[in-house]
């Protein structure tokens, strides 16, 4: 599954006039984007911000919901990254992981 496309679904871009310092023109362009109403905001990709930035916080909460350690290096890692690269190379490490087999019983 690719994990930008589901998520940017409800993304949708469109080309706008750009309002000039002239109020009676308006012959610049620019892209528009916005996203459609989606059930669960928490969805929609996590861009930081100044209030929300990308911090040591955040990625040890990121590690730790996903069940993954983390080890200085791979902290280091992946402050280096961002969260967008971070998340997409734990999704690619868990593909890549051998599967449990099933259990005796079944």
């Amino acid at each position: 599954m690719d994990r930008k496309a589901f998520l940017t679904s409800g993304l949708l871009t469109a080309t706008e006039p750009l309002p000039t310092q002239d109020p009676g023109k308006t012959d610049e362009l620019q892209v528009k984007t916005e996203y459609m109403p989606v059930a669960d905001p928490s969805l929609l990709p996590y861009q930081p911000t100044a209030a929300r930035p990308w911090d040591r916080r955040r990625l040890l909460h990121l590690l730790r919901r996903t069940g993954h350690g983390a080890t200085p290096e791979r902290v280091n890692q992946f402050m280096k990254i961002g969260p967008s690269d971070a998340v997409d190379a734990i999704i690619d490490q868990a593909l890549k992981a051998p599967k449990t087999p099933p259990p005796s019983w079944m």
